[in-house]
């Protein structure tokens, strides 16, 4: 390696900045992850910036009644299901997704069961008073 330092000057004074021009971003730490209806999980940082990692993808199949239950709320594929057709969310039959929103059922348990035991209640004394009714009825024929 040659150095060739003709040309060159020095100047004995304090060393300082003439001129500053930024390319790039400054530093910036992950503060979240969320996903967009179309299923593209973008994760934002701490300097504004957000940058898009990648998409989520959907499976369907053709026979949904052949995956195989392995536990909890995974399935398998088998033969009689059919191969994987993966799409992204909201395209053909696949839902959509939302991004920070909590699933929840829109039933109260604790609710129903109330309701089950006085519809059942309300049952038994409407056949009671049937069964009264033709009872007095007879009675009331046989006379």
């Amino acid at each position: 390696m040659r150095l060739d330092l003709t040309n060159t000057t020095q100047f004995a004074s304090a060393s300082i900045v003439k001129s500053q021009q930024q390319d790039g971003y400054t530093k910036g730490d992950l503060i979240g992850v969320t996903f967009s209806s179309e299923g593209e999980m973008v994760a934002s940082f701490s300097n504004g910036q957000n940058q898009s990692l990648g998409v989520v993808a959907i499976s369907t199949f053709e026979n949904q009644s052949g995956l195989q239950p392995s536990g909890d709320t995974e399935w398998i594929a088998t033969l009689d299901s059919g191969d994987a057709i993966t799409n992204p969310p909201g395209a053909g039959l696949n839902g959509t997704l939302r991004s920070a929103a909590l699933e929840q059922s829109n039933v109260d348990l604790s609710a129903e069961l109330v309701r089950l035991i006085e519809a059942q209640r309300n049952f038994q004394a409407n056949s009671k008073t049937l069964e009264t009714l033709n009872t007095v009825t007879q009675n009331i024929l046989q006379i």
